[in-house]
């Protein structure tokens, strides 16, 4: 958790997943929820799908899916995510999210 806090750049699998350490504008996120919506915007501009939740429980250090889990429901709460349910590798930015980390 370090790393995020501190802006370095994580790495999944030879993608840089996330290394801006501009000031982003998403208000009432923690700095684990900014860090996932970056790890994948990220990795939906690298690959063209979205990261499982197994590759973001990596990246983020996270013991087990279900913390990915809480999460995404708390991204997909306040507006920053959308999740098609049943359906696998569903993440999906909202139009604010991504244009907050595309500046």
């Amino acid at each position: 958790m370090d790393a995020l806090k501190s802006g370095y750049a994580l790495h999944m699998e030879g993608n840089l997943i996330f290394g801006s350490v501009h000031k982003i504008d998403l208000p009432g996120l923690t700095p684990q929820m900014l860090a996932c919506l970056k790890i994948i915007h990220g990795y939906v501009e690298a690959n063209s799908i979205s990261p499982s939740y197994e590759e973001i429980r990596s990246a983020l250090g996270l013991a087990n899916k279900s913390q990915v889990h809480r999460i995404a429901k708390q991204l997909v709460s306040r507006g920053y995510l959308v999740e098609q349910p049943y359906c696998a590798r569903s993440l999906r930015l909202t139009a604010e999210a991504r244009d907050a980390l595309a500046e």
